[in-house]
């Protein structure tokens, strides 16, 4: 499988209901809703891989799960615009 932000090979880690949880070697451990995966592809919509990889730092680093949400993209600026 391919990393969601950085198109690097990464690998699936679960599937939980609605969450998608993958590890990359190069952004880390991280979980995304299928629900925001599938509005994102269908707007055409990427990852900004360094703010992505930024926050998902910040998360860890306040022992936080690195989950990304809509309200996480907008809030943190992770869209590549």
């Amino acid at each position: 499988m391919t990393c969601l932000i950085c198109s690097s090979e990464d690998k699936p880690l679960g599937f939980g209901g609605t969450l998608v949880e993958r590890d990359c070697s190069k952004c880390g451990r991280y979980g995304v809703q299928t629900a925001l995966i599938d509005q994102m592809k269908e707007l055409g919509q990427r990852f900004h891989v360094g703010r992505t990889r930024g926050y998902l730092a910040m998360r860890i680093e306040r022992e936080e799960n690195p989950w990304i949400t809509p309200v996480d993209i907008n809030n943190h600026n992770l869209l590549d615009t």
